[in-house]
């Protein structure tokens, strides 16, 4: 607990970091903290057996379904001790320690939204054999800022046998690797020792834990860390284990629901009844690790290493280890020296592999004044190469540099989730502080400085003199109390959550800056957003800092534009990349609206831009999807027609938003036209003249829009054109509504060609004709008139820039009002529009009671966000995170053999592709923002 100053201030209270509060930090009681690929925070529950996760940045969290053991017993099992989540959210683990009795260790798979998952194996594990560590084996490729972008090479070694593959380190110093079977679907475990060379497969019997227990003690492995190497065919696992006094029992229980046995006793190496042999030792234990696979059964080869023996004094505690990759490429070269320019020599260069251990000690020493010492190791392969596991490895490690930090405690390191950076961060707290006093009708300070959060560069350990350090931040009321003592990166490095100790009773994460580049640019930003678009996962973090109401507009614009870029150069551009730029670009906008919605006093000038533009990009995604699901349904010359009501809610939706699109023409068409008659009769006015001042009150207003710094003509609002024109002005963005309106007026020809016998295809006309002939505009002039605007020599001739920036705007630029006013007059001529239908529906003739139920039976039709059509049960709906859309679609379950895959409609498959929403956001069964 905090401390008060034998001298208080009349304005402030002195508070102090005690030593108890940081030893979760040496006895391994941390509360686990993932921050996941798609933007997901999972943590455990503080008081009960319970895992729990939320989508930043809502604060609306959701619990994954218990075990059974746990479920039948809640009261006998801890909250979760570890959680670690597979990239790409697929799989999460989980480890509850048992409170006297059996562990349970359960995994999880996700089903089709992020809040909702299902128990795919839970066993449990026996007194002594808990685990210490767990990681999922991936093999992930990550896109790394270089110029072009490009990919690292597979993290870990090759696995031939596909995800699931979680390798687990026990108590017992046992290395498990738990994989699901590609045959039976069924999982398998096969284990081996870290203590001892051996070579264990599936079928063997799996190996029981080593300890020592006897007069000396028991010998129980505390910490551990995985180093996977960049393009490496072996694994290297760091342990530090804990003598203890020996158990009441001489036969000890080990686990488990694999068959685990009894692990074998052994003589111990203490001395009896000698208190000081016991605690942890000063030796961190490597083994080498290989997964092997013969006909098709993985197998497990342990090697032991020699071991580190850090030079720390008796009263220092382990509290991190980090075994970090480090990949360097030794280039071929010619017997005198010179480089080989021949590019058949990238078929033999030569892999150098290093693998960097990071130890962090807490040294309480009088329990006054703790320091902490960082000390980095460098672990390299001899002999061999990383690819050929068949040949002999050596591997030799030598101390690099260690740091001391004096009068602050370390309680967290964290590696770069960039596979090219070099560096670690690093929480630092401050021992001692002072926190404002709050006097009567004051309230409390919100939060108070306690630590910071620093970056180190590797191996040297010194602070990087390019990033400015971040503050760490608590409330009053924790200062001293509750630190921060775990810790999880953002996904693109712009943010760490923490948590306090597992005892503190609050469900409490924090979430900090990470510390920023010195000389920032919006340059970094947009290498973020470039690389999260490049991994398809959302760029959750850098969007909530391009939303916040202060970021300027014109910033926002520079960021995406950088990004829209590089995304048009070398071989990305081969891929279109619009429509995901478009949603992130709706995120940012939806965001911001909601933060301006919040602020007093309100822009209502900006909340109005923002809400055009997210709604802008929304309908970019949904006239892509709409064009999509009709070349998923087409057969020959004619549809599908088993989805026909799905189609022609896709149909009702595209007639609606082309009478919007239309109606948008006709009124700005009109306001110019009105604008110039009343210049035409001011014989002082020059017309040419009077254009120019035009453009000028557009650009104006423009700039103003994106940069706050200049003032907008007081009618320049008045000849900018509507942002939503920018449907007919920008390629993509035509050539996608020509197609969708390509297949309205191809699927109104097939519905005239069926025989009105049949009862489905007569309806079905009927409810066409009544979408597409009443609207008030002939879609097959429609479809002419856009085809027309494609092929004006102005429309082709407008530049890259122009029309990257015109996207990015989410606007028509001021330089091509000139070739929208003739897009305009080509779309709303007499020949495609009818006004008076147009402008005045039926409903709008009907009065009285009976308008009040039109109205009444509209409000409470909810649309699906993919099919467009009419919600189902309440509830049942899933939610976007990006865009609020909902949706039913994909729950017809698809057929479990591969023989009926051919049974698959077409309208089916298209569904069951939507993993995401059309704008990219991801599904939420709960509460989505």
């Amino acid at each position: 607990m905090a401390s008060e100053s034998k001298r208080p201030s009349s304005s402030h209270k002195h508070w102090t970091l005690n030593w108890w509060d940081l030893w979760p930090l040496v006895d391994g009681e941390r509360r686990p903290v993932q921050w996941t690929d798609s933007s997901m925070i999972f943590s455990s529950h503080p008081s009960s057996p319970i895992v729990v996760a939320r989508a930043f940045p809502s604060s609306a969290p959701f619990t994954l379904p218990s075990p059974i053991p746990v479920l039948n017993n809640p009261g006998g099992f801890s909250s979760p001790k570890i959680i670690q989540v597979s990239s790409g959210d697929e799989y999460v683990f989980a480890f509850f320690e048992g409170r006297g009795g059996e562990h349970a260790a359960c995994i999880w798979s996700q089903e089709e939204s992020r809040d909702n998952w299902k128990v795919s194996i839970h066993w449990q594990i026996r007194l002594g054999q808990g685990i210490v560590l767990a990681k999922w084996l991936d093999g992930e490729r990550t896109w790394m800022h270089t110029a072009p972008p490009s990919r690292s090479p597979p993290l870990g070694p090759p696995n031939p046998f596909g995800k699931p593959t979680l390798l687990l380190v026990t108590q017992g110093h046992v290395v498990q690797i738990v994989h699901r079977s590609s045959l039976s679907m069924q999982f398998q475990l096969v284990s081996a020792s870290l203590r001892h060379a051996s070579l264990a497969h599936v079928s063997d019997r799996p190996t029981a834990g080593e300890t020592t227990n006897g007069p000396g003690g028991l010998l129980v492995c505390r910490k551990a860390a995985v180093g996977l190497g960049y393009g490496e065919s072996t694994i290297i696992i760091a342990t530090c284990s804990t003598l203890i006094p020996p158990t009441s029992s001489s036969n000890p229980e080990f686990p488990d629901h694999f068959g685990v046995p009894t692990p074998s006793i052994h003589p111990s190496i203490a001395s009896l009844g000698s208190w000081e042999s016991y605690g942890p030792e000063q030796a961190i234990h490597l083994c080498e690790i290989r997964i092997t696979s013969f006909n098709f059964i993985m197998g497990v080869a342990t090697k032991p290493l020699p071991p580190l023996f850090p030079q720390v004094t008796s009263s220092s505690h382990l509290s991190d280890i980090l075994i970090l990759p480090h990949l360097t490429v030794e280039e071929p070269s010619s017997p005198d020296g010179s480089a080989v320019d021949n590019v058949s020599s990238k078929n033999s260069r030569r892999f150098k592999t290093l693998m960097r251990v990071v130890l962090s000690y807490l040294d309480f020493e009088d329990y006054l004044s703790p320091k902490s010492d960082i000390m980095c190791f460098e672990i390299q392969r001899g002999k061999g190469s990383p690819t050929e596991s068949s040949k002999p490895v050596t591997w030799s490690h030598r101390h690099l540099h260690t740091r001391t930090i004096t009068n602050a405690a370390v309680s967290f390191l964290l590696p770069s989730r960039n596979p090219s950076s070099d560096a670690i961060v690093a929480g630092v707290l401050d021992t001692e502080g002072l926190t404002p006093r709050s006097s009567a009708g004051e309230g409390k300070s919100k939060e108070i400085h306690i630590g910071k959060i620093i970056r180190l560069r590797l191996p040297n350990l010194i602070d990087d003199e390019d990033w400015e350090p971040s503050r760490l931040m608590a409330r009053p009321d924790d200062a001293g109390t509750n630190p921060p003592i775990s810790a999880a990166i953002s996904p693109l490095e712009s943010f760490i959550c923490t948590s306090p100790a597992p005892w503190s009773s609050a469900l409490r994460l924090s979430v900090h800056a990470l510390p920023s580049q010195k000389n920032f640019t919006v340059t970094a930003l947009s290498e973020s957003l470039l690389l999260s678009i490049l991994s398809n996962r959302p760029p959750t973090d850098v969007v909530h800092v391009l939303a916040n109401p202060t970021f300027p507009l014109s910033s926002v614009h520079v960021v995406l534009e950088d990004t829209f870029d590089a995304l048009d150069s070398g071989d990305l551009s081969a891929q279109d990349w619009r429509w995901q730029v478009a949603g992130i670009m709706l995120d940012i906008y939806r965001t911001r609206l909601e933060r301006l919605c919040n602020e007093t006093p309100t822009d209502e000038k900006e909340q109005i831009s923002m809400d055009e533009r997210w709604h802008i990009a929304l309908d970019i995604c949904t006239v892509r999807a709409l064009k999509s699901a009709f070349d998923a349904c087409k057969e020959g010359h004619g549809y599908d027609l088993d989805p026909v009501w799905q189609l022609i809610s896709l149909i009702s939706w595209l007639v609606d938003f082309a009478e919007r699109l239309v109606r948008t023409c006709v009124l700005w068409e009109g306001s110019l036209a009105l604008h110039n008659s009343r210049s035409a009769t001011e014989p002082s006015q020059d017309k040419t003249q009077d254009i120019q001042v035009k453009m000028e009150a557009m650009e104006v207003d423009r700039d103003d829009l994106f940069d706050g710094e200049l003032s907008p003509a007081p009618d320049a609002f008045a000849y900018s054109a509507p942002p939503s024109l920018i449907h007919i002005i920008h390629p993509y963005l035509l050539d996608n509504l020509i197609g969708a309106i390509s297949h309205l007026n191809a699927f109104r020809a097939y519905l005239d060609t069926l025989l009105p016998s049949k009862l489905k295809a007569g309806i079905a006309k009927e409810l066409a004709l009544d979408f597409i002939d009443c609207s008030g505009i002939d879609f097959k002039e429609l479809e002419s008139a856009l085809r027309k605007i494609s092929q004006l020599e102005e429309f082709t001739a407008l530049d890259a820039g122009t029309l990257r920036r015109s996207f990015c705007l989410l606007s028509p630029l001021p330089t091509t009002q000139g070739l929208l006013m003739e897009a305009c007059s080509l779309i709303t001529s007499p020949t495609t529009v009818s006004k008076p239908r147009l402008f005045i529906k039926p409903s709008d003739l009907v009065d009285g009671i009976s308008k009040l139920n039109l109205e009444r039976g509209k409000m409470n039709k909810v649309r699906d966000v993919v099919s467009k059509g009419v919600l189902g049960t309440p509830g049942s709906a899933r939610t976007c995170t990006r865009c609020g859309g909902k949706t039913e679609v994909g729950r017809t379950p698809l057929p479990r053999r591969a023989n009926d895959i051919t049974d698959i409609g077409s309208w089916a498959a298209w569904e069951h592709g939507w993993k995401a929403c059309i704008c990219g956001g991801l599904w939420m069964k709960g509460k989505a923002r």
